[in-house]
């Protein structure tokens, strides 16, 4: 069974727009590309599983193609080019090449593009995951920029996130429920965000049917603590002046909660012929009247 990242990879696609694909490009690349030089030749190198997502797009924009081997996808061409216009690169004050180790705001303007930059970011760097020790959606990138630009990204979509580090990687991440619901529309994935919603719902109803048990379960222990309780006062008055010194009616509870020590009050009323506040009343009566019996004894 595939997880939640499967799934949500699975339904991504690239976007149609020129300007989407430049920021869903873009956003693959920043977040799980790197540059390698062999033979004096420059190429991309990028997470294998954003492969089939990347070559259509690229092929587009560029008139390249990511060719995949066994562990990445290799992109080639005028290199420079690609990573200047898609804003990974830039030029220092001093005219240097630098790399841009935030989100390029020409590329993110209109809300299209932002989800498209997105739905590249989870392409190349994104996982999610739920289960008993909870919900969380997030985005490990290199640069801390770029995690607190991703944060700005999601806010202005109308998604809440933070921003942690961990080991070599920062990292955006949505962990409440119906911020990672909304998160999972922006990317497109909406089988999956159903998937979770039934997820969510199921482990809401086992939240539910535990909290009825352990509330049975309480019940019970009480009612057996109690019934003891009973049973002792019960057996206290038959030592000391008998049972025929009782009432029918309170005899008639006393033999009984004698007999089933863990009956509830309802199905002893139902036995009895009487309501279920009534045997709690006589059982009660029947408690004060052994208290009283211990005291005269004592004095």
């Amino acid at each position: 069974m595939r997880g939640f990242t499967e799934e949500i990879i699975a339904e991504l696609k690239a976007p149609d727009d020129d300007c989407c694909k430049l920021a869903f490009l873009s956003g693959a690349i920043h977040a799980a590309g790197t540059i390698e030089r062999t033979g004096g030749e420059s190429r991309i190198v990028v997470n294998r599983m954003a492969a089939p997502l990347l070559d259509g797009a690229l092929y587009d924009m560029f008139g390249v193609h990511a060719v995949p081997n066994e562990k990445a996808v290799h992109i080639g061409g005028d290199v420079m080019r690609i990573l200047f216009e898609l804003g990974i690169l830039g030029v220092s004050d001093e005219g240097l090449t630098v790399v841009n180790e935030g989100i390029e705001p020409h590329l993110v303007v209109d809300a299209c593009c932002k989800a498209a930059y997105l739905r590249g970011v989870f392409a190349g760097a994104g996982s999610m995951t739920a289960g008993k020790s909870g919900n969380r959606l997030q985005f490990a990138v290199t640069y801390p920029q770029f995690a607190e630009d991703l944060s700005t990204l999601l806010s202005a979509l109308g998604v809440p996130s933070f921003v942690t580090g961990h080991k070599e990687k920062s990292i955006t991440y949505v962990k409440r429920a119906q911020g990672i619901s909304d998160c999972l529309v922006l990317l497109g994935a909406t089988k999956t965000m159903l998937a979770f919603e039934a997820h969510l719902a199921a482990s809401e109803q086992r939240r539910e049917l535990n909290r009825v048990n352990n509330v049975e379960v309480a019940n019970i222990e009480r009612a057996a603590v109690a019934g003891a309780d009973q049973c002792a006062a019960i057996r206290y008055i038959e030592r000391t002046v008998g049972l025929q010194a009782l009432d029918k009616k309170l005899r008639d509870v006393a033999e009984l909660r004698l007999t089933e020590s863990a009956m509830a009050y309802g199905e002893m009323g139902e036995a009895l012929g009487i309501s279920k506040s009534t045997v709690k009343y006589r059982l009660e009566k029947l408690t004060a009247f052994s208290r009283k019996l211990q005291e005269q004894e004592e004095t």
